[in-house]
């Protein structure tokens, strides 16, 4: 198993057919962030943070279950899909350069993922980023 933090980790969410938050979070080992406002954020452009190193370690271990093998790349299943939702792409890449990657639709409904969605909805809050990105 992978030790939280010691890899770096890029957010990426996608558009809807609306006016959801375009944006990607790039978050390094040692609690160093990049945020990058696309679309419908109240912070347009690249900004760096940092993250509470307890934030920063829940979060990765939030995701863990969620993380495929290293070095592949996947999606979540879906049971029920509903449309006009954001997309996510999580990257988890590694000191040798090694990257991880899973996509998922906020609108993939389904047992397995509603504490993925509860987690990456809550992103912003525990990253402390939650004004670059606005109230929606």
């Amino acid at each position: 198993m992978i030790q939280p933090g010691a890899e770096r980790l890029t957010i990426a969410v996608g558009p809807c057919y609306g006016t959801c938050p375009v944006y990607s979070i790039e978050l390094a080992p040692d609690g160093t962030g990049r945020f990058q406002g696309k679309e419908h954020v109240a912070v347009s452009g690249t900004r760096s943070f940092r993250a509470d190193v307890a934030a920063q370690g829940d979060l990765m271990a939030s995701l863990a279950p969620y993380r495929p093998a290293t070095g592949t790349i996947t999606q979540t299943r879906c049971e029920q899909q509903v449309s006009d939702q954001p997309s996510y792409t999580l990257t988890w890449t590694m000191a040798d350069g090694r990257s991880t990657m899973l996509t998922h639709d906020r609108g993939c409904l389904s047992a397995a993922n509603v504490r993925l969605n509860e987690v990456l909805a809550g992103v912003p809050e525990t990253l402390g980023l939650r004004e670059m990105i606005g109230r929606r």
